[in-house]
């Protein structure tokens, strides 16, 4: 996951590695999109949902996210 500002001259950035662990499955998951990018105000409050991911499973086995 990388978080980007806007800002002048240098816009600043930092970056975490986001791991998915899957306990048991022999279909993986399949998400609705390769790739996953919002925007959001920096003011923000913490524990607000900002980012739905969605994700099917070929064994009919419920996905917790």
């Amino acid at each position: 996951m990388v978080a980007t500002d806007l800002g002048v001259p240098t816009p600043l950035s930092a970056a975490i590695r986001v791991t998915v662990l899957i306990l048991r499955n022999r279909n993986g998951p399949v998400f609705q999109a390769a790739e996953y990018t919002t925007t959001i105000n920096e003011y923000v409050q913490v524990g607000t949902s900002i980012l739905n991911v969605r994700a099917t499973d070929a064994d009919n086995v419920r996905i917790l996210y």
